[in-house]
């Protein structure tokens, strides 16, 4: 199994270099790329992107993918209870 991690800034490349020992069990390869965001997406299988822009670039390229964002619980909490949206994706919601 091989993952190819995309980083779209080089602080954000670090701090997944600085991770990748915490969650890799050492069978899994897992190499991190840097400014070259759209190759990786055009040949990936699927994707787990941050929500926002790179959502939308993502879609335009074809590639399936998941969303993931993080909030806190207070936030999490007050959005359960007066959002009424099906999806919450930029892709979804254009």
């Amino acid at each position: 199994i091989s993952f190819l991690v995309a980083a779209a800034a080089e602080e954000c490349e670090a701090r997944i270099r600085s991770l990748l020992p915490l969650v890799n069990p050492g069978d899994v390869q897992i190499d991190v790329v840097r400014n070259h965001t759209w190759e990786v997406l055009r040949q990936a299988e699927a994707a787990m992107v941050a929500s926002g822009t790179a959502t939308l670039e993502t879609a335009l390229l074809g590639t399936p993918l998941v969303i993931a964002y993080r909030i806190s619980r207070l936030t999490a909490a007050i959005s359960r209870r007066g959002l009424r949206v099906q999806h919450i994706g930029l892709v979804h919601l254009i």
